[in-house]
């Protein structure tokens, strides 16, 4: 479990499939988490294994990969979903 902030966050294993679940703030449901190396692998055109993650805040993660770089947004997108929207990237290209 990694708390940061008012976010808490785990990963359940089992069954040979593991999954990411995140609490925020006050809520008492877990929310399944999109798989954000999954989603930069796609917007930045590269493969799972050459992206490299650093947080950069509870809610912000910084997304390195193929000379490419990113930063996504742990965001509210309805009311049983949160998501990672990119809100900047840049290439080197």
């Amino acid at each position: 479990m990694v708390e940061q902030g008012d976010q808490t966050t785990v990963k359940a294993n089992g069954c040979g499939a593991s999954e990411m679940y995140t609490q925020i703030g006050d809520a008492r449901v877990w929310i399944p988490m999109q798989d954000l190396r999954a989603r930069s692998a796609f917007d930045l055109d590269c493969a799972e294994e050459d992206i490299t993650m650093s947080a950069l805040s509870a809610r912000q993660q910084g997304v390195r990969g193929c000379g490419n770089r990113a930063t996504y947004t742990y965001v509210r997108t309805d009311e049983d979903r949160w998501d990672w929207i990119m809100d900047s990237a840049s290439s080197s290209q």
